[in-house]
């Protein structure tokens, strides 16, 4: 982990861009979403949006994977006050992508606790009975019984 006193270097920032691409080449067959990463240069102003990118990039990976336990929301990032980048956001990128990379499917919410919704998958509650009588996966829905 990085502290204060480490320098954001333009390598640093090209080793987190390699390895968002390579979570989203792990699970290419499950994420509709696609990333372009930037190739980082010394001496090149930091835009926001570059920034963004990378917060969003990995924050789709979060949201696919119904956000793992030890998964650190992301900043919002804007032009309207101060967006300096520090050791704090790239600790916090280095653990969200190191729980995404580190785990097969996603051993942190077994699969057929899962349902899906808006094209992610979500861990149900226990506000849902997890399998019917047969012991088939049940999959939640909005009727209301007597609808």
């Amino acid at each position: 982990m990085y502290d204060e006193l480490d320098y954001l270097t333009p390598q640093l920032l090209n080793d987190i861009e390699t390895k968002v691409v390579g979570a989203y080449n792990k699970y290419q067959d499950m994420i509709s979403s696609q990333y372009t990463p930037k190739e980082w240069v010394l001496n090149e102003f930091v835009y926001v949006d570059d920034i963004k990118n990378i917060e969003d990039g990995i924050d789709v990976l979060g949201k696919y994977f119904g956000y793992p336990i030890g998964w650190k929301t992301k900043r919002e990032w804007n032009l309207t006050s101060a967006n300096s980048i520090s050791y704090i956001d790239i600790n916090r990128w280095l653990n969200n992508l190191d729980i995404i990379l580190k785990s097969t499917f996603n051993p942190l919410v077994p699969r057929e606790t899962l349902y899906p919704r808006d094209g992610y998958l979500y861990p149900m509650t226990n506000l849902y009975p997890k399998t019917n009588l047969y012991g088939n996966p049940l999959v939640p829905t909005n009727n209301v019984e007597g609808e």
